[in-house]
């Protein structure tokens, strides 16, 4: 209930903050325009509407949320208040940097000699509308930072407020990053089509890229400055948005800097085999793709840098191994799949060459081109990556036990065996049906290049089938061996008293069940036991009240057990552990842990992720793609 009400009040209160933000734009708008005498009331009555609407419902709800937020600390640390005072820091900021860019440009445009540059390409605002637009953001930004801020000791030390900042950064630093690089790539591209020109005339620029970067630059450069400087703190230095993020940038460079390249040896190759190019027409013509190579390039080399140094100093050894199993199983991937196309294409124009579908000539070696670029892309990434991950499984130790039994390296496995499997299906079908039709005298003009075609692809699927069926094969044997040695070595002694057979039962089950290689030994509480008996099992599993009814004697002997010993909750009607609150979560936890010691992992209780964290994630995710989305459809149009 509290929740739904904080959304109300919320909500109201932002869209009434930006109604009376437009409404004051308006008013100092028309205010400006006295002289105009076309459309001056009607700009006046509009933005005077917009205030006397919008402000008595931003006071009155402003009002209840700041003194809620005074009087409880609850409304004060909850994660709705923690998100409205960064979408507002957002949507300040935001028409600061859009406007900023506006006024940057206009300002070039009256300094810049009118010969070197042209007419802005975007829908720029006056100068005045620019800096009244900036001024007013600027005085809501500080105004909410003092207002909504006045109700909280020490910002820093709230939970929520922690995460919801780390996503704030973020998304500041990817809208920077993707503003960076597409006006460098639009303004190298100028530069480019300026110097290539066959046309003589002067040289002009557009100052609005100009601006774009001026801009994004300082952005880029004060959000990176703030998260680095927030990395001195273990917390943020180990947030998993940081890997995400660093993942993010690096992969989506990866993937525009290989495409450019693979277009770019495409067309390249077709130039020496004939194409009609000119050096100054080819680079004239692919302006945009060279363009495009230079920012994304630096982005790549930067950001994987930082991405190797965040994952050499992960917290724990076997995060190392999982993000750098990450990296080169996503590269592996799309190496293997630029392969399997690059082959496919060479295959499928050997075919029509050999039965005269295709002449030799620039149709043909456009098909070729294509298939060589691929290949030599995606032969490099694949052989280079895949190699890294089969080293990882053939060593001889827990590093690579666990490498092999990865959830990780078993999903690439899946995935392509999967492709391999439903794509021969679909060839081998598409084949079967046509011998058919021929066979009740319904064929096709080519059946017989047709049938070559589609049994060189089926073979094709078939050896990436066998491969890496064969890989899967010789890792699942690897890891039946591991892990009857590994869960013999972690034997487990229970306690149990006569109340708790029931609970220790259902764990026995689970235990056998989800760890059918883990020796287990049930111990009744009553039993007498020395120090050479449960010496003899790594992990003792005993409740809490169990622990309580030992002896001294006994007490004394598991207090000088070397091994690991799992203390399960008290869960009764009286007394209910604040972490587990039922019978299948103790369970659950109590299987987790085991498992973590048994694999060598940091131990981490069972926790429930909270569903606001994960909501924030995922729209800052679909932001960055907003964002990411909007710089590809520019480039592509």
């Amino acid at each position: 209930m509290k929740a739904v009400r904080r959304f109300y009040f919320y909500a109201l209160t932002l869209i009434s903050l930006e109604l009376v933000v437009w409404g004051l734009y308006t008013l100092i708008s028309a205010i400006w325009r006295t002289t105009e005498a076309i459309g001056f009331n009607d700009i006046l009555a509009s933005g005077l509407a917009q205030i006397l609407i919008g402000l008595p419902i931003f006071v009155f709800h402003a009002r209840i949320i700041q003194r809620d937020a005074i009087k409880e600390e609850e409304e004060n640390l909850s994660l709705i208040r923690a998100i409205f005072i960064d979408i507002v820091r957002l949507i300040s900021l935001g028409a600061v940097m859009v406007n900023s860019i506006n006024l940057i440009d206009q300002l070039l445009q009256e300094v810049v000699p009118s010969q070197y540059i042209q007419a802005c390409n975007m829908n720029c605002s006056d100068a005045k509308d620019s800096i009244t637009i900036i001024l007013i953001n600027l005085l809501v930004w500080m105004l909410a930072e003092r207002i909504l801020n006045s109700g909280q000791a020490i910002p820093q030390e709230f939970e929520n407020q922690i995460k919801i900042r780390r996503i704030y950064r973020y998304v500041w630093l990817i809208s920077a990053i993707v503003t960076l690089v597409y006006s460098i790539q639009s303004l190298l591209q100028e530069i480019i089509f300026n110097i290539t020109s066959m046309v003589s005339q002067s040289a002009h620029l557009s100052t609005e890229y100009i601006a774009m970067i001026l801009v994004s630059a300082v952005i880029w450069a004060w959000t990176w400055r703030l998260l680095q400087n927030s990395y001195k703190t273990a917390e943020e230095k180990n947030a998993g948005i940081r890997y995400v993020v660093f993942f993010g940038i690096t992969f989506v460079s990866i993937a525009i800097v290989l495409s450019v390249c693979g277009i770019l040896i495409h067309k390249l190759l077709g130039w020496l085999l004939g194409t009609p190019y000119t050096l100054q027409n080819f680079i004239n013509h692919f302006s945009s793709e060279i363009a495009l190579i230079v920012p994304s390039s630096i982005l790549w080399a930067y950001y994987g840098q930082k991405l190797t140094d965040a994952i050499e100093h992960a917290p724990e050894a076997y995060l190392q191994f999982l993000y750098r199993r990450i990296f080169s199983s996503v590269l592996s991937l799309a190496g293997s799949i630029l392969t399997f196309i690059g082959l496919q294409y060479l295959f499928g124009e050997c075919i029509d060459l050999i039965f005269g579908y295709r002449q030799l000539g620039p149709g043909a070696w456009n098909q070729f081109t294509t298939g060589i670029a691929l290949l030599l892309l995606g032969v490099p990434l694949w052989i280079r990556h895949w190699k890294i991950l089969q080293n990882e499984v053939s060593q001889e130790n827990d590093y690579g036990s666990t490498a092999r039994a990865s959830t990780l390296r078993r999903v690439y496995l899946y995935l392509i065996v999967f492709g391999s499997v439903l794509g021969a299906m679909i060839v081998a079908g598409a084949l079967i049906y046509q011998l058919i039709n021929a066979a009740v005298g319904n064929s096709m003009s080519n059946l017989g290049h047709f049938t070559v075609n589609q049994i060189v692809f089926t073979i094709q699927f078939v050896v990436w089938l066998l491969y890496h069926r064969s890989i899967m094969q010789t890792d699942n044997q690897s890891i039946q061996i591991t892990t009857e040695n590994r869960f013999t070595a972690f034997a487990t002694l229970i306690f149990e008293s006569e109340e708790e057979v029931s609970l220790i039962d259902k764990i026995a089950i689970h235990i056998t069940r989800k760890m059918p290689d883990l020796p287990i030994k049930r111990m009744q509480t009553t039993q007498e036991f020395t120090a050479a008996d449960i010496a003899l099992f790594p992990i003792v599993l005993v409740s809490t009240q169990t622990l309580m009814e030992f002896s001294a004697k006994q007490q004394k002997i598991l207090k000088g057990f070397t091994g690991k010993i799992l203390v399960l909750p008290v869960i009764t009607n009286q007394l209910i552990n604040i972490n587990v609150l039922t019978q299948n979560d103790l369970i659950k936890s109590t299987l987790e842990i085991l498992h973590q010691i048994i694999e060598g992992q940091q131990i981490k209780p069972a926790h429930t992720r909270n569903g606001w964290v994960i909501a924030g994630y995922i729209f800052a995710a679909l932001f960055a793609l907003y964002f990411l989305l909007i710089g590809v459809s520019i480039f592509l149009g």
